[in-house]
């Protein structure tokens, strides 16, 4: 339902069409969690250059994350599994965190640094977002409010449940991965 997401259905539905009209089309779409990796370089899931980031709805809402190498793992798996994965979204992550897990991940990682954590409503950050929308800027900083709200908004789904990362040869990533994660977006 949230306008960031039209384009996106805009594509799947006529590629769904083309397919069962024409059996020798077909389609895979990806759906992946949150890029965690590029998004804690920039702070958007955690703000680490803040001293008071963001918590969204409070920071314990579970959310899919997936590093772009296990994109670039879940094309590949796509490639090697046609059968399986045509004409279909196909959902991948490496794991299932919140905010807070991160957080309190880069305070073991970075000690001397001191975080006091706000709590802002992914229901104010949307109507943010659709204001800029209604005045016509659709630039990424006008999309953060209802990306947030999708990942982090209750009713959005921004855990995936069921996953194809079996199927894919994704294995995901441990609380040692996580921390490295946390290392490299803090440097």
């Amino acid at each position: 339902t949230l306008p960031v997401y039209q384009p996106t259905i805009a594509v799947h539905n006529p590629l769904n069409e083309r397919a069962r009209a024409h059996p020798g089309f077909s389609y895979t779409l990806i759906r992946n969690g949150v890029f965690l990796d590029w998004a804690m370089k920039r702070n958007f899931i955690v703000d680490f250059a803040s001293d008071t980031p963001a918590f969204f709805d409070g920071g314990d809402r579970p959310f899919s994350a997936t590093t772009l190498a296990t994109v670039g793992q879940a094309v590949v798996g796509v490639l090697r599994n046609p059968n399986e994965t045509r004409n279909r979204v196909v959902f991948v992550h490496d794991m299932i965190i919140t905010q807070r897990k991160i957080l309190k991940v880069a305070q073991t990682v970075a000690p001397q640094r001191k975080w006091d954590p706000v709590t802002v409503k992914t229901t104010d950050l949307e109507a943010a977002s659709q204001k800029n929308y209604d005045n016509g800027e659709f630039d990424m900083k006008s999309s953060m409010g209802f990306l947030m709200r999708a990942v982090l908004g209750e009713g959005y789904g921004g855990e995936f449940k069921n996953v194809d990362n079996e199927l894919l040869g994704i294995t995901g990533k441990t609380d040692n991965d996580l921390k490295a994660l946390v290392q490299e977006a803090l440097a």
